[in-house]
């Protein structure tokens, strides 16, 4: 898979899975920011990447959370995408541009 979205494309993209998985765990629409793109068949070892949630879906997060947001987005997606870690940034952090 590549990063990117390709608009009327493929949703088999890795931001179009995490998109799926995430808004699947949350039950709303979610959309991941990566730092960089990829190209298909090309490793994204330490690629982050970012996304918003609504400050109730934030509080409402149970203790342990990462651990098991990271197990239920590794069971959603494809072996070959993996969350390696799951913690929280800065509002102001951003993906691409931090």
């Amino acid at each position: 898979y590549g990063w990117a979205r390709v608009k009327g494309g493929s949703p088999l993209t890795v931001a179009g899975m995490l998109d799926r998985a995430l808004s699947l765990q949350l039950r709303q629409k979610i959309f991941v920011c990566g730092a960089s793109r990829t190209d298909a068949g090309v490793h994204a070892q330490g690629q982050a990447a970012h996304f918003d949630i609504p400050e109730e879906l934030a509080a409402a997060r149970p203790a342990k959370w990462q651990e098991q947001w990271q197990r239920k987005l590794n069971q959603q997606l494809p072996g070959d995408i993996r969350v390696r870690n799951v913690e929280d940034a800065p509002h102001e952090f951003h993906a691409r541009f931090s």
